[in-house]
């Protein structure tokens, strides 16, 4: 067991995606695009300019990655 284990927790709280919306209601425009490039979503319709602006510079940093190690 990981010492940030807790022996006494057996499971998720009933709504398991509690701290998830939290988070994502704390996220900025531009960080839920950044959000949602890193883990593979496709950009949503009709966001604001700074979430496109968020996916875009998340998206060209993946991208030049890539291109690094090829």
């Amino acid at each position: 067991m990981n010492n940030y284990e807790d022996p006494a927790r057996t499971g998720p709280p009933e709504d398991g995606n509690i701290y998830i919306n939290l988070m994502m209601e704390s996220f900025s425009d531009y960080e839920r695009g950044e959000y949602d490039c890193v883990h593979g979503h496709d950009a949503e319709d009709g966001e604001s300019d700074k979430y496109y602006q968020g996916y875009a510079q998340q998206y060209a940093v993946e991208q030049n990655q890539g291109a690094k190690s090829d």
